[in-house]
C-alpha cells in the first residue's frame, strides 16, 4: 500500500466518523439549511488546511517538543464541546419555543467561528500531523502539505455532505416541538461524548 493510499484511508475514516465537525454541520444543515450549512463545511475546510499550512511551517513539532500543548488543546477542545453540549440539553428542557434559536447560536456557526474551532480541536491537530508525517516520508515537506491540503479539500467536502445531509433530513422533524426537544438532547448527548472522546486521543 503507498503512502498516499495510506493517508487517504486515514482521512476517510475521519471525516465520516462521528466528530465535533460532523456533528457541527449537522446542526447547522438541520437549523437554516444550506445556506447555514455551506460556509460552516468551508469554514471547516478552511480551518484544517490552516492546521496544514501551520503544521508545515513547523507548529506540528512543538507537539513533540512539548507534549502538554496537544493535552491543553484537548482539554480546551472538550470543555468547550461539553459547554455547548449541556447548554442545549438544558435549553432542550426549558421553554420550548425557544429551543431551536435559542440551541442554533450556542453552536459554532459561521464560517469564522468554524475555521478558528479548528485551532482547538485536537481531532483536528491529530489528523493533520498523522497524515502529514506519513506523506513526508516519501514527499518533501512543501509536496506532503500540497497533497495533504488536496486529499483533505476534496474528502472533507464528501464526508461534510453526507452529515449535512443527515442534517437536514431533520428539517421537518424540527417543526414539532417534542421531536425538536429529543433531537437537541441527543445532538447535546453527541456532543458530551464526542468531548470525552478527544480526552483519549
Amino acid at each position: 500500500m503507498s503512502v498516499i493510499t495510506a493517508v487517504i484511508i486515514i482521512v476517510i475514516v475521519a471525516v465520516i466518523t462521528p466528530g465535533p465537525n460532523n456533528f457541527i454541520i449537522m446542526s447547522a444543515a438541520a437549523h437554516g439549511g444550506s445556506k447555514t450549512a455551506i460556509p460552516v463545511g468551508i469554514g471547516v475546510i478552511a480551518g484544517s488546511l490552516l492546521l496544514v499550512s501551520l503544521i508545515w511551517i513547523g507548529a506540528g513539532v512543538l507537539f513533540t517538543v512539548e507534549p502538554r500543548i496537544l493535552s491543553i488543546l484537548k482539554t480546551t477542545g472538550a470543555l468547550y464541546l461539553t459547554y455547548i453540549g449541556m447548554t442545549i440539553i438544558m435549553r432542550a428542557n426549558s421553554t420550548v419555543d425557544q429551543n431551536a434559536k435559542g440551541c442554533e447560536m450556542v453552536w459554532p456557526n459561521t464560517f469564522y467561528s468554524v475555521a478558528v474551532f479548528q485551532v482547538i480541536n485536537p481531532k483536528s491537530w491529530v489528523l493533520c500531523i498523522t497524515a502529514f508525517t506519513a506523506l513526508s516520508e516519501e514527499f518533501s515537506a512543501g509536496l506532503s502539505s500540497l497533497l495533504l491540503a488536496i486529499i483533505i479539500s476534496m474528502l472533507s467536502v464528501f464526508g461534510l455532505s453526507l452529515w449535512a445531509l443527515i442534517g437536514s433530513l431533520m428539517v421537518n422533524s424540527l417543526d414539532d416541538p417534542i421531536k425538536r426537544k429529543w433531537i437537541l438532547r441527543i445532538l447535546g448527548l453527541l456532543l458530551l461524548m464526542s468531548a470525552a472522546s478527544l480526552l483519549k486521543l
